[in-house]
């Protein structure tokens, strides 16, 4: 009779995700994507309230920092693709 081996995975705030299985717990730091660009992001919104209202460059700042929320999103997601298919 073949066993097999489940992964209890607990969610939390200070660590992504700990993972317990038959070799021990393995905790996996949250890699804080946002914190990391967040100085570039305050920028961004602080430039299109120094524009004219209605103005193309206004609409390229808006852009601008809609881009970078963007990029935040999907390097959260490209992370927790690459963790999920390295634990299985």
């Amino acid at each position: 009779m073949q066993f097999l081996w489940f992964k209890n995975i607990d969610m939390g705030l200070e660590h992504f995700a700990c993972i317990a299985t038959e070799t021990g717990i393995e905790e996996i730091k949250n890699p804080h994507f946002l914190k990391s660009q967040l100085s570039k992001i305050a920028y961004l919104s602080r430039l299109p309230s120094k524009k004219e209202n209605k103005s193309k460059n206004r609409l390229k700042a808006k852009r601008n920092l809609s881009a970078e929320h963007v990029r935040v999103k999907n390097q959260r997601k490209d992370w927790q693709h690459k963790l999920s298919t390295h634990q299985t």
